[in-house]
């Protein structure tokens, strides 16, 4: 499904994309690994950040 967004919503995804390319994936192994989440939860995330 895709929105048409404001550019000030396509300033939000970039940041939030941003976000998650440089402060978890760094950390999704490290994660996974604590068991402090499902083991699939940062795939979602990487996923769904990556979809937009």
């Amino acid at each position: 499904m895709r929105f048409d967004l404001t550019p000030e919503q396509e300033l939000v995804v970039a940041t939030v994309r941003e976000f998650v390319e440089t402060e978890l994936y760094p950390y999704e192994d490290e994660v996974e690994r604590l068991d402090e989440v499902p083991a699939d939860l940062a795939a979602r995330i990487r996923g769904k950040a990556l979809a937009a």
